[in-house]
């Protein structure tokens, strides 16, 4: 019997980071479909978050349900849906593979900016479940790789 996931406790974002992903506008045998997208949404290592400093998520303790929001320009509300996806968990990164929805204005905004070659980038947005403090200097082994604390 198949386990039902709980929700995933964050949406994912299309906005200002540096992760680049890629879009299929059309299908290769010419059908209609949704333009399907993937994003490499996070490579393990540290980043800056605002009011958090450098930060590190652990991606073996990303709780992901079975579909995810994309949203745009960090607005978590119903006029910034974008599409869906899958979280795509390995060792050392997180990636989204989805659908821009074709009803979504902003989705058909990102499709032609991706066309006209606009570098896009992506950034999660997540609520932690469980926060640890690493002291200044102090290395810690996480998502495959040894970090050490810059604070």
């Amino acid at each position: 019997m198949k386990r039902k996931r709980k929700p995933l406790p964050a949406q994912f974002i299309l906005a200002n980071a540096v992760p680049e992903f890629t879009i299929e506008a059309a299908a290769e045998d010419g059908a209609q479909r949704p333009p399907r997208i993937k994003i490499d949404a996070y490579n393990g290592g540290p980043m800056v978050v605002g009011g958090w400093g450098e930060v590190v998520v652990d991606i073996a303790g990303i709780k992901a349900g079975e579909k995810v929001v994309l949203l745009a320009d960090h607005r978590n509300e119903v006029g910034a849906i974008v599409g869906y996806g899958t979280a795509k968990l390995a060792a050392r990164s997180l990636r989204i593979e989805g659908e821009l929805s074709p009803s979504s204005a902003l989705a058909q905004q990102i499709v032609a900016f991706h066309a006209e070659g606009v570098p896009l980038q992506a950034s999660i947005g997540a609520k932690p479940l469980q926060a640890e403090w690493i002291e200044p200097r102090k290395k810690v082994r996480v998502n495959g790789r040894s970090i050490e604390s810059e604070r």
